[in-house]
């Protein structure tokens, strides 16, 4: 081998170590390529991320917001449901010789009734007062002044029932409490006569549903009304007139902390007036 031989062998050794240098440096540039880009990409979908977070946390915020006002709307349906679910007012009259009677009041039924009643029982209006009127099969009546059926008061109330053009569906069935009225049908003055309900009422001792729509119920006997049978039995007379006084010795009511206010009450039609005018006097 000459001195040329060895040169180009020298050359051609250097230009291999020479592509392997440059295959190196390539593979180096393209793996900081990947790198790079790599780097790129997770920043590009860090933002993303970062971009799509909020509307995540609103979705979540929208959802959180969305059950609050679920959990208050269910309040306050709870609240009127609890409203909804108050307690009736509850009446105890008390009948010397007979013993204790309770009345559930349906001031939801016929609320100015009601009203009318606890009115008077807050005066003591019933206390002492009788039974009247006791016709057995059929009902026990009280809650006259005069003990006769024929007292005079300085009021009257609306007339809570369908002929007078007012809702009322309780039925006059047994145990249920209404209240009495006169009737002017005769003398051409029947709404006078629905509106002439004051202060006498009667409890049933028998379904009547002959009654139902021309008298104002607005409750029922919850508890005694073994003692309104009894009472029912009592001997009588002229005009259902017991003979032995059954004697209302006094009423209370429980309203459960609830005012019902005061009730709406008219002038009473002078039926004898209008009748002594017909007769020209």
């Amino acid at each position: 081998m000459n001195k040329d031989d060895n040169t180009n062998k020298t050359v051609t050794y250097e230009t291999k170590s020479g592509k392997k240098k440059y295959l190196v440096i390539v593979l180096i540039v393209l793996m900081a390529v990947a790198v790079a880009t790599g780097l790129v990409l997770w920043n590009n979908n860090k933002e993303r991320a970062d971009q799509d977070n909020p509307i995540s946390n609103q979705e979540v915020e929208n959802k959180e917001n969305i059950g609050n006002k679920e959990n208050d709307l269910n309040k306050e349906n709870e609240d009127m449901n609890n409203d909804e679910e108050m307690q009736n007012p509850i009446v105890t009259m008390k009948i010397k010789d007979y013993g204790i009677v309770k009345i559930e009041l349906y001031p939801d039924i016929a609320p100015n009734t009601v009203k009318n009643f606890i009115s008077l029982i807050n005066e003591k209006y019933y206390d002492g007062l009788t039974f009247h009127r006791i016709i057995d099969g059929f009902m026990i009546q009280g809650g006259d002044k005069s003990g006769t059926g024929s007292g005079e008061t300085d009021f009257t109330i609306p007339g809570e029932f369908s002929e007078n053009n007012f809702t009322n569906n309780l039925t006059h069935a047994k145990g249920v409490i209404s209240m009495a009225r006169r009737d002017y049908t005769y003398y051409g003055k029947t709404t006078e006569g629905y509106n002439s309900a004051a202060t006498q009422f009667f409890i049933m001792l028998e379904d009547t549903p002959s009654l139902d729509g021309l008298y104002a119920p607005f409750g029922r006997v919850i508890d005694g009304i073994d003692i309104i049978e009894k009472i029912g039995k009592v001997e009588t007379g002229s005009n259902d007139r017991p003979k032995k006084t059954v004697v209302i010795e006094s009423v209370t009511v429980d309203t459960f902390g609830k005012d019902y206010g005061e009730p709406e009450r008219l002038v009473p039609f002078d039926i004898n007036g209008y009748v002594n005018s017909l007769r020209g006097n």
